[in-house]
């Protein structure tokens, strides 16, 4: 409600009010809650580059992603050859340039 000294919330926009900080509470609470149940990444990623890309982009990002997550063994290879993802264990293979045509 307005006068022309102040300005209140009706019944009702005080009960908006009052539950909207009360779910915004509990939802802050249970963001807090899976963040502290979050355990990491952990075990071995496998990744293979070109050697150029490796260079350029994956090798500078290493550092702070091995911080983040202390736990996780990264093995980067680069190498120009297509890998075999099954036979050679690679979790991700990043390749740049055009595919060969399959048929």
């Amino acid at each position: 409600m307005r006068s022309t000294r102040r300005l209140t919330l009706t019944e009702a926009g005080s009960l908006f009010y009052h539950r909207g900080v009360a779910l915004l509470k509990a939802a802050e609470n249970l963001q807090d809650d899976v963040r502290g149940s979050h355990v990491g990444l952990s075990g071995e990623l496998r990744i293979t580059t070109t050697p150029e890309y490796g260079a350029q982009v994956i090798i500078p990002a290493l550092a702070e992603f091995s911080q983040r997550h202390p736990a996780l063994r990264v093995r980067h290879v680069s190498s120009s050859h297509h890998a075999d993802l099954i036979s050679e264990r690679f979790d991700v293979a990043i390749r740049l340039g055009t595919l060969a045509d399959s048929r």
